[in-house]
């Protein structure tokens, strides 16, 4: 018989706070789940969101096929989405029919399905961080309740194990004393949404132009970046949400998920991992030694999502736009125009295209949305702020009308490239001038842009 995780790692004041955290967090959306099975050690926590019934099929059939005892695991599906009026409705008919799929039958693992997508069941902002912050309170929930903690591993809805053994390696390392956490690899394999066969010819094709164009993307970033902020940025220790494992108590502990569309998944691990220094407990690098598959596809699920890369392949083939070497980030670019609005005044239409010079049409949804957040960012004091105001506004829906308007900004003030192999070597040699800026762009490809066909 394995052995449960104990709370013998926490003290009685982070006990204390792990319960109520949860009961805070579920007194606003309740849920009734069966009692967790006593013997159950590790829970699977997938956030769903417009997927379909078949990646949801193959990744339970998955997971049947792990040298675990099917009673010490299961696996949680949190079906979410923002507000029914606000979502598309291929979205609510794709989550209903994954609910009713999940619901409806038995499943050769444990499942159970928290539907916050039905009307009035809805979360707030129904991003991925939402989804996965009420996911650890209910699990965490369901540990404590039994007085023990329990391990969190959090996927993706694409994400499949490839190791028979993956669950037992985990549970085993997790059985050392104070393993608060651990960061897990990925490998990106072409697994299309389409079933047109054009549209999966085309993309086999181009598998090398993903892999130039997210190139082009790290080299850029680690050329730009100041040098002491690429320390430890991206290595064997830094949390993916397609691949992070947690235990429950810790995770909640640590301070959750911020409810935010993308990087929710490296917020989460800073803050386990100084959760964890403080309580002199360890974060595990097991980037290089747990891997699972997860999709590369045509999503635009999240911000981090590969939707928008393939979009631009599709139109422009074998020389994608980038952004140009000569090209401000777009945080400078952005921090720029912020403080233009914050000197102008009165806010009016004419001044703010007088201040931005600006020459792109709005919708008069979006010239009205523009002059409220103009008034807003009048009120900031510093960069800070501004950057602040700006992040709430783009945090606010999946659709967010401000950050679309400023990107428009940027790519008229700004046109893209086309990407040409001689264009990735040059800029490569760049950067592999500095061994620091070459060590960074180079994990990041190692860890985020690993490419396979199969």
């Amino acid at each position: 018989m394995l052995k449960s995780l104990d709370l013998t790692d926490y003290t009685k004041q982070d006990i204390s706070k792990a319960r109520k955290l949860c009961d805070l967090v579920l007194s606003e959306n309740p849920v009734a789940l069966p009692p967790l099975h006593p013997e159950c050690l590790i829970t699977i926590l997938v956030p769903v969101y417009n997927e379909s019934e078949t990646r949801i099929k193959e990744q339970i059939q998955a997971f049947t096929k792990q040298r675990f005892a099917k009673h010490h695991f299961e696996i949680v599906f949190v079906v979410n989405n923002p507000k029914i009026k606000i979502t598309p409705l291929e979205v609510l008919d794709a989550n209903t029919a994954v609910i009713n799929f999940l619901e409806s039958k038995r499943h050769a693992v444990p499942t159970q399905v928290l539907d916050r997508s039905s009307k009035n069941h809805e979360l707030k902002k129904g991003n991925v961080g939402e989804a996965r912050n009420y996911g650890i309170h209910v699990v965490t929930k369901r540990y404590i309740e039994q007085q023990r903690d329990g391990i969190i591993i959090q996927v993706d809805a694409d994400t499949i194990p490839t190791n028979i053994n993956y669950l037992h390696k985990i549970w085993k390392d997790f059985n050392q004393k104070k393993v608060y956490g651990a960061a897990g690899g990925v490998r990106f394999v072409l697994s299309l949404d389409s079933q047109n066969a054009q549209d999966r010819a085309f993309f086999n094709k181009h598998l090398p132009t993903v892999r130039n164009y997210v190139q082009w993307n790290f080299y850029l970033a680690a050329l730009e970046a100041p040098l002491k902020s690429l320390t430890n940025r991206i290595q064997p220790n830094t949390f993916s949400g397609a691949h992070m494992i947690s235990r429950a108590v810790a995770s909640v502990c640590a301070g959750g998920i911020e409810p935010v569309g993308s990087a929710e998944d490296v917020r989460f691990g800073n803050a386990l991992a100084a959760y964890a220094k403080k309580n002199n407990a360890t974060i595990l690098a097991r980037r290089d030694e747990w891997i699972v598959n997860t999709s590369l596809r045509e999503s635009l699920r999240t911000g981090s999502s590969f939707g928008i890369i393939f979009d631009n392949i599709r139109v422009h083939g074998d020389h994608p736009l980038v952004r140009s070497i000569t090209t401000p980030h777009y945080l400078t670019f952005l921090k720029t125009e912020l403080k233009k609005i914050n000197k102008t005044k009165p806010i009016s239409k004419d001044n703010i295209i007088k201040a931005l010079n600006y020459d792109i049409d709005l919708t008069k949804k979006e010239q009205l949305k523009l002059n409220e957040f103009c008034e807003r960012i009048r009120e900031a004091k510093s960069d800070k702020q501004r950057m602040k105001i700006y992040d709430e506004s783009r945090q606010a829906s999946r659709d967010e009308i401000i950050h679309k308007i400023f990107n428009r900004l940027f790519r008229c003030q700004y046109p893209r490239v086309p990407l040409t192999k001689h264009m990735l070597q040059k800029l490569k040699a760049e950067v592999n001038k500095n061994p620091k800026r070459k060590e960074h762009a180079e994990n990041a490809i190692k860890y985020l842009a690993t490419f396979h066909l199969k």
